[in-house]
């Protein structure tokens, strides 16, 4: 298609059991005005085959194979071929309602929106499903309602709770404003390089819209496949992520907004210490300890921990994580992580914004 409306871009690593479900999906859609960019980051399973015999059957598919350098580099490499008006981004073991470009469609060409954002989506586990709903309303955003928008992004009041959804998928943006941003991420950056760029499109955009509250989007929430594998190294990833998103805030709203980072810095951290102690990361208890007190040694970490007061919209359990981090007792650390995550699969917690449905 030599002028397409939408250019997806699926960035592919170690998801073949799931890929022929996404790109199905993908396939199925309503609104037939897109080209697909397969992007194969090196996959070491049966995935280059499959996207192979999918772009073999439809021409509205592109793949390209490269050598694994992560999903940051995947996606830009697509960059190169993008021929459609709007960008939208696909996990490759994800999938999509069939309506969703349609809606997209409609909803750009009755606003002239630069960005399009879904206000909910779902989250898909093994057993059940959950609708993750976010505190940001319907409608279109621009000049003064756009600036609301764009103060309560990194922090909604409610902590661990994004105001909207921070991550590349659910959502649909002109080419022309996050082309430039996406170029401008670190590649070093392999959790939260999503945060990076939504936001500094949100700031540069004049005419957002958001979905009225309909998930389209299903997220699976699988650790270890496509752009949800991660390989450690949380210290290095939140001192390139945290450098990149401080100057962004104070460039574009100025000193005082770096509150609301301090937050997402927490909450950072507190995945980091929760991934070290994932069973199965292939750390000893030693590595463990040393990689989790040097996360917190991090003086973003510090700064953030130490004039940062939560006392609303916070769990017990989780303002107990947060005095342990500050205290630096890893014991406690350790206790309250477990506990929380007892609590969670014993149906106690749902995850933020979370229903069952």
């Amino acid at each position: 298609m030599d002028n397409p409306f939408f250019s997806i871009i699926i960035p592919v690593y170690k998801t073949e059991k799931y890929l022929r479900e996404c790109l199905d999906s993908i396939l199925r859609q309503t609104c037939g005005e897109f080209e697909a960019i397969v992007v194969d980051d090196g996959s070491p399973d049966g995935c280059p085959e499959i996207c192979d015999s999918y772009a073999a059957q439809d021409s509205r598919i592109t793949v390209i194979h490269k050598e694994n350098e992560g999903v940051v580099k995947a996606r830009n490499t697509a960059l190169e071929l993008v021929k459609g008006k709007y960008l939208v981004f696909v996990d490759s073991d994800d999938w999509i309602d069939r309506d969703m470009l349609e809606e997209y469609r409609d909803l750009i060409e009755e606003n002239q929106a630069d960005m399009v954002i879904s206000g909910n989506n779902y989250l898909e586990f093994e057993d059940k499903t959950i609708l993750q709903g976010y505190p940001v309303h319907s409608g279109r955003y621009s000049k003064d309602s756009l600036k609301t928008l764009q103060d309560n992004m990194l922090y909604s009041g409610t902590f661990y709770e994004y105001y909207l959804n921070p991550a590349f998928w659910g959502k649909a943006y002109k080419k022309e404003l996050i082309i430039p941003n996406m170029l401008s991420v670190d590649a070093g950056i392999s959790v939260g390089e999503d945060l990076c760029c939504v936001y500094a499109c949100l700031l540069n955009a004049e005419n957002v819209v958001v979905c009225e509250n309909k998930g389209m989007y299903h997220y699976r929430n699988i650790q270890g496949t496509g752009s949800k594998a991660y390989r450690g190294g949380f210290y290095e990833n939140a001192v390139s992520l945290f450098s990149c998103m401080d100057r962004l805030v104070r460039e574009k709203k100025g000193e005082g907004a770096i509150q609301a980072l301090d937050y997402n810095k927490l909450y950072a951290a507190y995945m980091g210490a929760a991934y070290y102690l994932r069973p199965g990361n292939g750390l000893s208890c030693r590595e463990r300890n040393r990689e989790i007190r040097k996360l917190l040694e991090y003086d973003g970490f510090r700064t953030a921990l130490n004039r940062t007061e939560v006392n609303t919209g916070i769990t017990f359990i989780r303002k107990k994580i947060l005095t342990a981090m500050r205290e630096e007792n890893l014991f406690l650390l350790y206790l309250y992580i477990y506990l929380e995550k007892i609590l969670v699969k014993a149906g106690v917690y749902m995850p933020a914004n979370g229903v069952t449905v």
